[in-house]
């Protein structure tokens, strides 16, 4: 049973659960410049980082040993919390086996020009990932990396996507992402005289030939057509991933991690 003074919804139908659903679509997030963090760690992990939550919501027949902790950062956080029941929490969860806490949360802005540079930058520059999975997964390994900042272009993208948000397992809230135009991000790298790495299997040097320990944006395109030719024009070299198999590519965020670690590599002297 939820605390006395938590407010407890029994009702699926309740309109903060009918809410709770309307988050899970880009044109209701983009509309009230919201967006909706799902899971104890990502929760947890978001207050962290001083991430904006508007309010919480419980389901305690889901939760783990490691809820009390969350839930008393919330508390000192003095953040609205909420009960729902089990079939409320259901219907407004979009994952399978939740963990009992979803939160909603305020959407931020960041731009090319608040970026603040290591003095050896490194970046990712992905372009035209289609799937939120993916680009998740892309935010983990540039922040495991340390990585400065993802810059993401092409059309389509939304860094609050709820699969962004899980497949990020909270590196979406420490690592900064700016959404851009292939031309803002050009003319950025410019000025900082960062070089461009552009990845395609086209390239006749290997990754691990390129010197990856100098300010670099490491280029990353779909796995269906790889990068533009915007970026294949503009690149300062070209770099592959061999491949020994028989297959002709990798997945996009399992390509960022080799070659993002062997900057990490070579960065480690």
């Amino acid at each position: 049973m939820p605390e006395s003074e938590t407010p407890f919804i029994a009702s699926p139908s309740n309109p903060k659960v009918k809410e709770l659903v309307k988050l899970q679509k880009r044109s209701f997030r983009d509309e009230t410049r919201r967006f909706l963090i799902e899971g104890l760690r990502e929760t947890e992990r978001a207050m962290d980082a001083g991430v904006s939550l508007e309010s919480l919501y419980t389901c305690t027949e889901f939760f783990t040993n490691t809820a009390d902790r969350v839930l008393e950062k919330a508390k000192q956080r003095g953040i609205e919390r909420t009960e729902l029941s089990k079939d409320a929490f259901e219907k407004a969860s979009s994952r399978k086996g939740p963990d009992g806490i979803l939160a909603i949360a305020e959407q931020w802005n960041t731009s090319l020009d608040s970026l603040e540079l290591q003095e050896t930058p490194l970046l990712v520059i992905a372009e035209s990932i289609e799937k939120p999975g993916n680009l998740g997964s892309i935010m983990r390994s540039a922040e495991a990396a340390r990585a400065d900042a993802l810059l993401v272009c092409g059309t389509g993208v939304d860094l609050f996507n709820p699969n962004v948000i899980r497949n990020a397992q909270g590196a979406c809230f420490s690592l900064k992402a700016v959404i851009c135009s292939e031309e803002a991000i050009k003319m950025f790298a410019r000025k900082h005289a960062i070089k461009l790495i552009a990845t395609t299997p086209d390239a006749s040097k290997p990754y691990w030939a390129a010197t990856l320990s100098e300010p670099i944006a490491i280029l990353m395109g779909t796995e269906h057509t790889g990068l533009s030719d915007f970026w294949l024009e503009r690149a300062d070299e070209r770099v592959a991933i061999p491949m020994a198999g028989s297959m002709d590519s990798l997945n996009v965020a399992t390509a960022t991690a080799i070659v993002l670690f062997e900057a990490v590599r070579q960065r480690s002297g």
